[in-house]
């Protein structure tokens, strides 16, 4: 293959290139579909894949939005089954996902104290073990 080639020429000697286009072409336009139905406030918070020809799948970014993709599911079902070339699509399954760039909680084994705290500490044992 040569190195100036271009994509297209790539995609139309490999039937299973083409097939593969064609279904992000689908995946696209269909996504466009979906999010004219959504409210504004979740329309760049989720993801839309459709690996399976017979079922679309939606990433939420947190459970609120996951509820109400899940609330809305029957409609936006009904909206894509409307068009002729989304036809096939039978079931939506809703995915929460966290953010990827959430913080992970450290875990601590103890508490670092300091030595004024630990005099503190040791006061207060006194007057609890004398009362």
């Amino acid at each position: 293959m040569a190195k100036n080639t271009n994509i297209a020429e790539i995609i139309k000697s490999h039937p299973e290139l083409t097939n593969l286009q064609n279904q992000i072409k689908t995946m696209q336009s269909m996504r466009v579909q979906i999010k004219e139905i959504l409210p504004k406030t979740i329309q760049n918070k989720i993801e839309i894949v459709l690996a399976n020809p017979k079922k679309l799948t939606i990433f939420a970014g947190n459970q609120i939005i996951g509820a109400k993709i899940r609330q809305m599911s029957p409609t936006i079902l009904r909206h894509i089954q409307s068009k002729k070339e989304y036809a096939i699509i039978e079931t939506i399954d809703i995915k929460v996902t966290p953010p990827e760039n959430g913080i992970a909680h450290v875990k601590r084994k103890s508490i670092d104290h300091t030595t004024s705290s630990l005099g503190f500490i040791e006061e207060m044992r006194k007057k609890l073990l004398t009362s």
